[in-house]
């Protein structure tokens, strides 16, 4: 098992995707990534991660709403 946080990145985009997890992968973090709301909620209730990096306007289920429900646990 890692000692490393996961972080989460949720975007709908890809290339800012890869980036991201290029970022934090060489910054020392196990990256875990959701390319929509609904994939993210399932990630989280299954394996909570140290951070999430949220985008806003995600499709179907927004990234308001995924805010609002971790904000809620």
């Amino acid at each position: 098992m890692s000692s490393r946080q996961t972080i989460l990145i949720v975007e709908d985009d890809e290339d800012l995707r890869r980036m991201f997890r290029t970022t934090l992968t060489l910054a020392g973090f196990d990256v875990a990534e959701a390319g929509d709301g609904l994939e993210a909620l399932l990630r989280i209730d299954a394996d909570p991660p140290a951070l999430v990096v949220l985008d806003l306007m995600l499709p179907g289920v927004s990234g308001v709403v995924v805010y609002q429900e971790i904000a809620a646990q």
